[in-house]
């Protein structure tokens, strides 16, 4: 299959996707269809505690609750499921079959240089500098012609135009560097590398405030200092209210309190790595609910799962400039291996999408797929 075939089927899967339903899901910026009304929240710590203020308009907020419900606890033979190659190969989305008929990204060479290239576009969610480079390989800078004009830039005639997707919509097109003629750009611009530095506090109280809307309890523990963090499956699931919706919080995270902030975020990205791409069982009653709200993909082996929340931690990392641990991991294993391991790429990149989304504050309110229907008699 030839890579322009490979795009255009890929927007054409993407849009049926998203819209069929007239649900606007912007798979290109990792984005989780919510509600646009916004819950301020404290956050769950240690063994439930809230902590004060993270934001200062949680003291105000009197129709936010947390509640648990023991009608909602799981029988843990649940557990006990046999899985076959057909339950996996349903798995996989369509994206992801997209891939393996092209013959695409699954050396470790094409992996890394696919990361590489997607690092080097920090303003662009993931998805979509996955797109560029399938268009066009070796890409520096691209931009819309109305932000190009705003450069003193124009597109070259004849430019070709690469497509991505855009926000709440089909397509855009966009122009790469050298398809373009006029002023000179900063430097600061066409290298938007930055200095290994910190995660900011405004970041960092974003993401940790975003959580429960992607389902997450967050509490921090005293490990020792071999243990970073775990995700666990609420064996009771929590219920919250946003205005006047609840929802369930069906998984929590745990992260060690003695690490640093840095280290602490690249462990939350990890482990929200494995909730987004769908290594935990779902818990909740469907009937509940609208719907699944990330991909049920508990099936797969350990090392397949692990690479895949490796690469969510890499991505949002790297593309902010941070030294993470997940850097040596995946240098290792790229070395050592000629294939990765059957992963989908399409949900690694669709969580380090919604992870870069929470951590800019975009994400304020619950996934539909988490909202609880209202009873009807």
């Amino acid at each position: 299959m030839m890579l322009k075939d490979t795009v255009l089927n890929m927007i054409h899967t993407v849009m049926e996707c998203c819209f069929v339903e007239n649900t606007a899901v912007d798979v290109g910026d990792g984005c989780l269809p919510g509600e646009k009304n916004q819950e301020t929240t404290k956050t769950e710590l240690a063994l439930g505690a809230e902590i004060p203020n993270i934001s200062k308009e949680d003291d105000g907020d009197k129709n936010n609750s947390t509640t648990e419900s023991d009608e909602n606890e799981k029988n843990q033979d649940v557990f006990k499921i046999e899985i076959t190659d057909e339950d996996k190969e349903k798995s996989k989305s369509e994206l992801d079959r997209l891939f393996e008929e092209a013959g695409i990204y699954r050396t470790s060479k094409e992996y890394e240089n696919l990361f590489l290239f997607i690092r080097r576009f920090p303003r662009i969610a993931p998805y979509n500098a996955m797109l560029l480079n399938i268009q066009k390989p070796g890409s520096t800078f691209v931009a819309t012609v109305r932000e190009w004009k705003r450069y003193g830039r124009y597109p070259k005639p004849g430019a070709r135009p690469l497509m991505i997707l855009k926000t709440f919509g089909p397509v855009k097109f966009v122009y790469e560097l050298q398809d373009t003629d006029g002023r000179k750009l900063p430097d600061a611009i066409v290298n938007p590398f930055k200095a290994e530095g910190n995660i900011s506090k405004m970041q960092y109280e974003a993401l940790i405030k975003a959580m429960p809307y992607v389902g997450v309890a967050f509490y921090t523990a005293d490990y020792g200092t071999e243990q970073a963090g775990q995700t666990e499956i609420n064996k009771c699931i929590r219920i919250r209210q946003c205005g006047k919706k609840k929802y369930y919080i069906p998984y929590s995270i745990v992260i060690n309190e003695n690490y640093d902030k840095n280290t602490q975020f690249a462990t939350i990205c990890h482990e929200l790595g494995h909730v987004l791409c769908g290594h935990l069982m779902n818990m909740m009653n469907d009937e509940d609910t609208s719907g699944n709200y990330v991909p049920e993909r508990y099936m797969l082996d350990d090392e397949t799962m692990e690479f895949e929340a490796e690469s969510v931690c890499w991505l949002v990392c790297e593309r902010m400039g941070l030294h993470n641990p997940s850097a040596e991991y995946l240098s290792m294993y790229l070395k050592q291996n000629k294939l990765i391991p059957e992963i989908s790429l399409e949900a690694v990149l669709r969580a380090a999408g919604i992870i870069e989304k929470m951590m800019r504050g975009e994400i304020r309110a619950p996934h539909r797929g988490l909202v609880i229907k209202k009873k009807t008699d």
